[in-house]
């Protein structure tokens, strides 16, 4: 597993999240429960996934009175991902707090806290991403 432990300061963070949100099928996404709250900023992101048609939710342990969105990765929910995180790119804090994105079932990529980011350590992965001219043993030290 290789860990970026601050993506909004990483210089090849843009490159490494579009590369697996185009490559992944499925996507998980923790919101705490209760109403959309515009101070809280744990819930940004919560009124689209909530309006999603396709979406499931179920109790999560990530944190205490939390939920987890998750369902199929689509062009329109791709786009919104990288909204949602196009502020990291120049530096600033992601609009999700804690999100995976996977392919087949299987994660590929884990950000919490806003800003560290887990790229799990797969073979097919570690040749998407070598393939794109990223040394994923280096991936961390950027």
């Amino acid at each position: 597993m290789q860990v970026i432990a601050s993506i909004d300061s990483s210089s090849i963070w843009k490159k490494i999240f579009t590369i697996i949100l185009n490559e992944c099928t499925e996507y998980q996404v923790v919101f705490p429960n209760g109403k959309i709250d515009e101070e809280n900023p744990l819930i940004g992101g919560k009124e689209f996934f909530t309006n999603l048609p396709k979406v499931s939710v179920v109790s999560s342990n990530m944190m205490a009175d939390s939920s987890m969105f998750y369902g199929e990765l689509n062009d329109e929910i791709r786009k919104q991902f990288f909204h949602f995180l196009e502020p990291t790119f120049i530096g600033n804090k992601s609009k999700l707090w804690h999100f995976s994105l996977l392919k087949n079932e299987k994660i590929y990529l884990t950000c919490s806290d806003f800003s560290v980011c887990l790229i799990e350590d797969y073979e097919d992965l570690r040749f998407l991403l070598e393939s794109q001219g990223l040394e994923y043993n280096k991936i961390g030290d950027c």
